[in-house]
């Protein structure tokens, strides 16, 4: 059914575009895991929305027709080619990209094989992959991973990139915390500055951190200052790795001890409801020493 829905789907999305357009099919590494995907080009561009032919594969088994679908992908990537204007001359030039970079937090052993080819940064059994964003919104991001062919193409270093992802990222992906309970029933709200923000926070047993696109959101925790802050607040906590959207911070005067929190953990992570495969980030957590500044791991 898959493969035929494929086929079906690259022919009318031909057919439906003009000769100057082409579809290109290629498989990408998505959380760890192979992925087929396709990208719509036009003559002279280098960039293209991202389209998955999974997320087809429902709606085309209920009835939806290929021609409809066609048409959804076609609207799609006109809608985002409007948002931005982006070279092939641009991914070689350094300066063009460097107020791009951000990093996200990947699962180290389901990235095993892509890691040699990408700078990273180890974090127990997570590691920091380095990503250059075109654009992004809470519905969709455009964006490149970088490898360690286009660092030497930059030429500067891993040390120097993660310098730089880390300025940006406050800037590219401002920070959003709020409690839990809050965050269920309300949502996120605008505190104003990062210190500010978590002075006026309420008390509650779970603190949610992402940031305003909720993208890539669990390496806000590396957002400057913000354990190191939300400690002289709260006191030492747990660093619960929800997803690679976001993280859940949790106070240890709640009086939950690891092994509780664990078995949280798990149950929430084995939901597929709840956590989705392409998003899950580690079993694991984590715990913030608020005299030590250190943190430790258990796995």
């Amino acid at each position: 059914m898959y493969e035929k829905m494929k086929k079906e789907l690259l022919e009318a999305l031909k057919d439906m575009l003009a000769d100057s357009f082409k579809v290109k099919t290629y498989t990408v590494f998505k959380n760890g895991k192979e992925v087929e995907a396709f990208l719509i080009t036009e003559e002279d561009s280098a960039v293209s929305p991202t389209f998955y032919y999974k997320n087809y594969l429902d709606d085309y088994m209920k009835g939806v027709s290929v021609e409809d679908l066609a048409k959804e992908i076609v609207a799609a990537y006109f809608f985002a080619s409007q948002q931005y204007s982006f070279n092939a001359t641009d991914f070689r030039d350094f300066n063009a990209q460097k107020n791009r970079i951000v990093y996200k937090v990947v699962n180290a052993k389901e990235y095993a094989d892509q890691l040699p080819n990408i700078p990273h940064v180890e974090f127990f059994d997570l590691a920091i992959i380095f990503y250059c964003i075109i654009n992004i919104s809470k519905e969709e991001s455009i964006s490149y991973v970088i490898t360690n062919s286009l660092l030497e193409i930059w030429g500067i270093s891993k040390e120097e990139l993660y310098e730089i992802a880390h300025q940006n990222f406050p800037k590219v992906l401002p920070l959003q915390i709020s409690p839990i309970t809050e965050t269920i029933y309300e949502g996120f709200k605008d505190r104003g500055l990062m210190e500010e923000t978590i002075e006026t926070l309420p008390d509650d047993f779970i603190y949610v951190v992402t940031n305003k696109y909720q993208k890539f959101g669990f390496a806000n925790i590396f957002y400057p200052r913000l354990l190191e802050t939300f400690a002289k607040r709260f006191g030492s906590f747990y660093i619960i790795p929800s997803s690679t959207e976001e993280a859940l911070l949790f106070p240890t005067s709640t009086n939950m001890g690891v092994d509780e929190i664990k078995y949280m953990v798990r149950t929430i992570n084995g939901d597929k409801n709840i956590i989705q495969p392409d998003i899950f980030l580690s079993n694991s957590i984590y715990h913030y020493d608020a005299e030590t500044g250190k943190i430790d791991a258990y796995l």
